[in-house]
């Protein structure tokens, strides 16, 4: 380390635990730490880069614990899905996409599975590209059942002997988690699973196995009762796209420690733009509505991986949200994270506001809200160096112009990002419009 000081002074530092703003603090940061917070006497002087931060609130680094770092938002672009594809093509794709993160503020991301398990490659390369790198988790090839979803980039298994051979191998080639997929159907969910999808007994082993490993593990379950449950009764650390669908299942995830990470955005991403309006439940959109719909345009795009278009029309879909999300929201037993799916489905890299913004929407406030894109995320990831404002934790910092606990449209126009100490230049923040 070069010990290379910078003194950002007379800003607003939010407690991430509270939501207390520190008023007319400053924030002192050593290399890539947070080195000390508190008045401008009792910050180092000598050596010391003063940055005026004066009037601009300060919160920690966004965190997105659902991406897919080497995919293509672009739906004519499906190279990603061409296992033949050079790793320097899909490291430079990569590339595109964390500048993209970095420039909302975004500042850890979790990959969830890539082709090849090519993203733990691509994770170790990225700095030959970048003059910062966010923290990145990569869970390399994803695992499924016969025919299961992903199976055209995943390991299939169907046995403790194959579940086993899966998970040493992502453990081998340098994973950080174990990603696995299943969709069992039930009574709300017809015509989603197929035969046969892994039993809450071999999720288990799975989780037994990935646990020998020292790795944590992520379920992906198309919202159904059954496939929710299951994930959590086996134990899997967070359970991706998962919206409480009955009063019955958010009595059992009270006393379950798996993390919730919903993935609002992709879900709404998956329809065309209209129809998601004129079916948003609540009636008319307001201005802060429309600024987050407008962060993307929604296609009328069927992935190679979902050959059959949306499960559900967007009307039912919706009302699935609706109706079942907030149950979970405003449950303070019930852990959440914010993740996206990002590269997915047309969602793009700037979508952890988004997210933040529907997870309130539906029912948290909006403190919880930013917690689930900050320590709840930090925490879904296992990682205990980011995702709060604190002495000795990574400086991703980012600041604004006005309190964002106030007005969430505020995340979308970061006036500094700081991520691991380096200051995103200027002229690389997104900081006019999400649009």
């Amino acid at each position: 380390m070069s010990n290379n000081r910078t003194c950002y002074v007379h800003c607003n530092v939010l407690n991430i635990h509270t939501g207390d703003w520190i008023e007319n603090c400053s924030i002192s940061i050593c290399d890539d730490k947070i080195a000390g917070i508190g008045s401008d006497h009792c910050l180092p002087k000598d050596k010391t880069k003063v940055v005026d931060a004066t009037g601009l609130w300060a919160i920690p680094g966004l965190i997105d614990a659902h991406v897919h770092l080497c995919d293509e938002v672009e739906p004519a672009l499906l190279d990603e899905f061409d296992l033949s594809e050079p790793k320097e093509q899909s490291l430079q794709r990569a590339v595109r996409n964390v500048r993209q993160a970095l420039s909302t503020g975004i500042t850890t991301l979790r990959d969830v599975g890539s082709a090849d398990a090519r993203s733990i490659w691509v994770r170790e390369n990225l700095s030959r590209h970048l003059d910062a790198v966010p923290t990145i988790l990569s869970a390399g090839n994803i695992i499924t059942y016969t025919d299961g979803h992903c199976a055209a980039i995943a390991i299939e298994v169907s046995n403790k002997q194959e579940i086993y051979d899966a998970v040493k191998k992502n453990a081998d080639a340098g994973a950080d988690l174990i990603k696995v997929t299943n969709d069992p159907e039930d009574d709300e969910a017809q015509g989603r699973g197929s035969d046969p999808t892994l039993s809450v007994n071999q999720l288990g082993y799975l989780v037994e196995i990935a646990d020998s490993f020292g790795l944590p593990v992520a379920c992906h379950t198309f919202p159904s009762v059954e496939g929710v449950r299951r994930a959590m009764l086996a134990g899997c650390h967070t359970i991706e796209h998962a919206v409480p669908l009955n009063n019955d299942l958010v009595t059992e995830l009270e006393t379950s420690s798996s993390i919730l990470v919903p993935t609002v955005s992709a879900a709404i991403d998956e329809f065309p733009l209209n129809d998601v309006i004129n079916n948003f439940p609540g009636g008319e959109l307001t201005p802060a509505h429309k600024t987050f719909f407008n962060t993307n345009v929604a296609r009328d795009r069927h992935s190679p991986l979902r050959p059959g278009g949306a499960p559900v029309s967007v009307k039912e879909w919706l009302k699935r949200i609706s109706t079942f999300l907030p149950v979970g929201l405003k449950n303070d037993n019930i852990a959440f994270a914010v993740g996206t799916d990002a590269g997915c489905m047309g969602t793009n890299f700037r979508s952890a506001p988004r997210e933040i913004f529907f997870l309130n929407e539906f029912g948290a406030s909006t403190l919880k809200a930013l917690q689930f894109g900050t320590i709840g995320g930090a925490k879904a990831l296992g990682l205990d160096n980011v995702g709060s404002i604190e002495v000795g934790k990574n400086a991703d910092i980012l600041f604004f112009d006005s309190n964002p606990l106030m007005d969430l449209t505020t995340l979308t126009r970061p006036q500094m990002v700081l991520v691991k100490g380096y200051q995103i230049p200027d002229g690389e923040l997104n900081n006019e419009s999400f649009n």
